[in-house]
């Protein structure tokens, strides 16, 4: 989904939101009886992103973030949406947030 400058996740918090809320989406889109299964990982911070690759260019993270959320998602139980500490501070700052 394109968010415009100026949306709903021009802030860190609604970001994070937005990820969950997104998550959430996917979910249940996907259900429980299907053969596909669902990790989510949410940790909020600073990213690095470039351009990798001579030939084939692949645009990637790179960061502390991006490994800490590897980490939440890698703990999750599958069909969980799992979100850091720093992540849930953040949620709790979004006041419609409705997540636990």
């Amino acid at each position: 989904m394109h968010r415009q400058r100026g949306s709903e996740a021009s802030t860190p918090e609604a970001a994070v939101a937005s990820c969950v809320a997104a998550a959430i989406a996917i979910a249940a889109r996907v259900g429980p009886t299907t053969a596909a299964t669902m990790r989510c990982g949410v940790h909020i911070g600073q990213v690095v992103g470039a351009v990798v690759g001579a030939e084939g260019l692949l645009f990637d993270v790179f960061g502390d973030t991006v490994n800490t959320a590897s980490r939440v998602c890698t703990t999750s139980p599958q069909g969980a949406i799992r979100v850091s500490e720093a992540a849930a501070m953040r949620l709790r700052l979004v006041r419609d947030a409705r997540f636990k």
